[in-house]
């Protein structure tokens, strides 16, 4: 259920560190009958009689026209990408009739009898809807005094940075097209990144920075993937450190680690911990064979280490690593749920409409 996979390992003194990967839990939880999921894009059509006024926006706060078009695709790619990374779901883009899709200027929900037409299309059993697209951008330059050595000589030289700032406001809805009910109707979801460069001059500053459509569709790619881990189990990365060093056994068994050798490092960290009468060896390695037990995916075995070592050590590296031991028990407890799937062909296509 859980996937743990080490991938880098980092030497830093005698704290070393790696990343492993994690199911993580969605805030959405699907019913077991949903698997797999046609996202739509019902902001295209609902934004077809604002096109006037986009243009004229376009041309009075020069925001590239048709940046939204494209910051909306990307949105739907990252979207599907997310989903088909999750374990729980398949998913695909669907290109559905507009008279099906059932959008319009006004905030109107998907029928279920549109949402039961799209799903016999698709073979799916839930929908996950772009309802809404929006994005906006502002450029700022601000100079400064430098001082730099030219010539053994300090001279004072002027520095622009340019700073552009993309926001990009979007809504979701999920709906359950088996049960026809809606699991999430997110209204406002707001998503932004900075880039910031600097030159000689403002137009060298500016010319650095990437124009909107750019900016828009690197943020479109943002809130599409931030709304798939928001409704699907999704697999990310952790750091956790560990000790390498303070004894030679210790060493030792780090070089196992870089090999990925766990068994091996496993085996010197319990023959240390066994042996060694010093409490805060005996620590160290408690906590290593925490990490050791994690990997593997045996939490419980993990967070009784972990608590051991939090008594011995005493410091608050052991504590708030036993603390994310917890929490990821809690959390596979959750994941456990939301993976569990009832075979599509046990479970109904849609309820038919009342």
């Amino acid at each position: 259920m859980v996937r743990v996979v080490p991938l880098l390992i980092l030497a830093a003194g005698c704290n070393p560190s790696l990343r492993i990967q994690v199911l993580q839990p969605s805030l959405v939880t699907s019913p077991p009958e949903i698997q797999q999921l046609t996202v739509v894009d019902r902001s295209r059509a609902k934004n077809v009689g604002q096109g006037i006024l986009g243009a004229l926006e376009g041309a009075i706060t020069g925001e590239a026209i048709g940046a939204d078009t494209n910051g909306r695709s990307r949105a739907m790619t990252a979207v599907v990408t997310g989903l088909r990374a999750s374990p729980r779901f398949d998913a695909a883009e669907t290109w559905a009739a507009r008279k099906d899709l059932e959008s319009s200027l006004f905030d109107k929900e998907l029928s279920w009898a549109g949402a039961q037409r799209i799903c016999e299309d698709s073979g799916c059993q839930g929908i996950v809807a772009l309802e809404a697209f929006d994005s906006d951008s502002s450029t700022d330059v601000d100079k400064r005094i430098v001082e730099r050595v030219v010539d053994g000589k300090k001279v004072k030289e002027t520095v622009y940075d340019a700073q552009r700032v993309t926001r990009v406001t979007t809504a979701w809805r999920y709906y359950d097209v088996v049960h026809q009910q809606v699991l999430d109707d997110l209204r406002t979801f707001d998503s932004s990144y900075t880039w910031t460069e600097s030159g000689p001059t403002e137009r060298d500053a500016r010319s650095k920075l990437p124009d909107q459509g750019a900016s828009v569709a690197y943020v479109g790619t943002i809130a599409g993937t931030d709304y798939a881990m928001r409704i699907a189990p999704t697999y990310v990365w952790v750091s956790r450190s560990y000790y390498g060093g303070g004894h030679d056994q210790l060493k030792l068994a780090k070089n196992h680690v870089k090999a990925l050798d766990w068994p091996g490092a496993a085996r010197i960290w319990t023959e240390l911990h066994a042996t060694s009468p010093d409490p805060k060896i005996k620590g160290r390695a408690a906590f290593d064979l925490a990490l050791a037990a994690e990997v593997q995916g045996d939490l419980q075995t993990a967070a009784s280490w972990a608590t051991e070592a939090a008594t011995l050590l005493g410091n608050g590296k052991a504590r708030s690593y036993r603390m994310a031991i917890e929490g990821r028990i809690a959390d596979q407890a959750r994941v456990e749920h939301q993976m569990r799937t009832t075979p599509v062909d046990e479970a109904p296509l849609a309820i038919p409409p009342r």
